[in-house]
């Protein structure tokens, strides 16, 4: 109850953050500037996930069987590179995306700042530390409320530029305490297991930021054929559509330790009926819940997110049924990735986003904005699919 009451609280932050997005950027800032804003954090956190899988997952997974040690070292390193890599790669992509200035750089900045914050998160969740890691995400999430908040009151939130500075200012407050927390993120040579890292890496890289990718790597795609004006109202609606899915995401933060505990003593009916349960929990507590909000958001929109934002409504009705979908295949493949199976929910992975990637390149140029919902829901319903499949296979039937 304690892990869970953690996990919920953490996941409670992420929806006041979310909050924070509608009632004082998205409303405020010009729709162009919120969608510059949107690609940038969205490529911001296509690389996080990239990292976090290769290098991080392992290290949960290690942390979790009392091995951190054998690993922490070349988890951390292989960190770094990466957020260089990915801070490169935004200054150099996101200009020919149509965000420019100082945007990109700013990007880079935060992609480094994250790493120490990542790192010690895991090892606070692999320990079970989870209002450690509560502390650590309330620096970064009520900083950037704050931030936002101030500046929005103040009339001076009006760029894209002020908005992720804001971000930039507190995961550098966070990255501060994390290593406060944690001084071994500082202190740790090169020495470890650096194949067994990358052997188990390689899948859960894959899966993650094909994860990663299904949720926001459409947004980076679209800035290639539509200008950030056309692009804002669906990052609108797919941030909204994000913010009530948490309750499954908070249920992935404890399931994937959970599940290496449990595999590593072969109480596999154990792990098999928890997952049952969870996945029927959150249907339970998110269908009263879309109902709601599909039959209200006609009159919640324009209060929430101002009138120049009516024309995400019918964007995001078509996008709630990500909701549902969505924690059939986080729950399968945080699940295996604890039991150490990450190549096969990589597989179903890699496959999803060949067929997302696709969809869009065919469809963008010929229908515009609404090929984003149509291939991200048609992406959804392919991985629930699998996701069953994979389970009866590997695990039993959740249903």
């Amino acid at each position: 109850m304690n892990r869970a009451a953690g996990s919920l609280a953490i996941k409670g932050l992420a929806a006041l953050y979310g909050a924070s997005l509608v009632l004082f950027v998205i409303r405020v800032l010009p729709a162009e500037e919120y969608g510059k804003y949107g690609i940038a954090f969205a490529l911001v956190n296509v690389v996080g996930s990239i990292w976090r899988g290769l290098w991080l997952f392992p290290l949960t997974t290690w942390a979790a069987r009392a091995k951190g040690e054998e690993v922490i070292g070349p988890a951390l390193w292989l960190t770094i590179a990466t957020a260089i890599l990915g801070g490169a790669a935004a200054i150099v992509i996101l200009p020919h995306l149509g965000v420019g200035g100082n945007l990109p750089i700013l990007a880079a900045c935060v992609l480094l700042l994250f790493v120490p914050h990542d790192v010690a998160m895991v090892l606070a969740q692999a320990k079970g530390q989870i209002w450690l890691n509560f502390l650590m995400d309330g620096i970064f999430y009520i900083g950037s409320l704050v931030g936002f908040a101030t500046l929005a009151m103040q009339s001076r939130l009006a760029t894209a530029e002020m908005t992720l500075f804001i971000n930039l200012a507190a995961i550098g407050g966070s990255a501060v305490a994390s290593i406060a927390f944690y001084p071994v993120i500082i202190r740790t040579g090169f020495r470890g297991c650096w194949m067994d890292i990358i052997r188990f890496g390689r899948w859960s890289g894959i899966m993650s930021a094909g994860d990663i990718w299904v949720q926001q790597g459409d947004a980076i795609l679209a800035g290639a054929f539509l200008d950030p004006v056309r692009i804002a109202p669906y990052l609108a609606a797919r941030t909204l559509v994000r913010m009530y899915s948490l309750l499954s995401q908070s249920v992935n933060f404890i399931l994937m330790p959970v599940a290496a505990r449990l595999s590593a003593t072969g109480r596999m009916d154990f792990l098999r009926r928890r997952m049952r349960l969870a996945l029927l929990l959150i249907w339970a507590a998110l269908i009263p819940l879309n109902i709601a909000i599909w039959f209200s958001c006609d009159w919640l929109f324009p209060i929430f997110l101002s009138a120049k934002y009516v024309s995400a409504i019918p964007l995001f009705k078509a996008l709630v049924i990500i909701s549902l979908l969505e924690p059939m295949y986080s729950i399968t493949a945080n699940a295996m990735l604890g039991i150490g199976k990450p190549k096969e929910a990589a597989k179903l992975t890699s496959v999803s986003v060949i067929f997302s990637l696709t969809g869009n390149l065919v469809l963008l140029p010929l229908i515009g904005v609404w090929a984003l919902p149509i291939v991200v829901v048609a992406t959804h319903v392919l991985l629930a699919a699998g996701s069953l499949r994979l389970t009866r296979r590997e695990i039993v039937s959740m249903v």
